[in-house]
């Protein structure tokens, strides 16, 4: 149930916004459960990105975690891990998430949800797919994201 609010959710938001245009009309039926468990709802702000929420919602799951709490000199971070290696990255600082990364083991491509605005407000959000070894390319939606990694 929640995987389909959050496809309609993502649907609703391309009508909306007008990203995606006719070749990108729905997110991709072959998305791991980890991608659409934590990757996507993060992403797409569907949960809040105060740290004591994010592990909340994180724990709701039973992936494997590692946790590195913030200190004066660094980020904290969020590894979460699934049976095949792939994994989301949660970068945080002063309790807010600054990206969400989802790393795709088989491809060696990630694709990366990001914010370093003071305010973190979602306009400020920027969207990025790479394959490893390659540039980084910015692109304008997570359905971009996610079309590239499971299309």
């Amino acid at each position: 149930m929640k995987k389909a609010i959050t496809i309609l959710m993502a649907i609703a938001l391309i009508a909306i916004c007008g990203c995606g245009g006719s070749s990108v009309s729905k997110p991709s039926a072959e998305q791991t459960a980890l991608f659409s468990d934590i990757y996507f709802p993060l992403a797409m702000r569907e949960e809040s990105f105060d740290y004591d929420n994010v592990m909340d919602f994180i724990n709701e799951y039973q992936y494997k975690t590692e946790i590195t709490e913030e200190t004066a000199d660094a980020p904290g971070s969020v590894f979460v891990y699934d049976e095949n290696g792939d994994y989301v990255y949660i970068s945080l600082l002063d309790g807010q998430i600054l990206s969400v990364t989802y790393h795709q083991t088989e491809t060696n491509n990630e694709v990366v949800m990001s914010n370093f605005a003071q305010n973190g407000k979602a306009e400020n959000d920027t969207f990025t797919t790479h394959h490893i070894g390659d540039s980084e390319e910015k692109v304008s939606s997570i359905i971009e994201q996610t079309d590239f990694l499971f299309k």
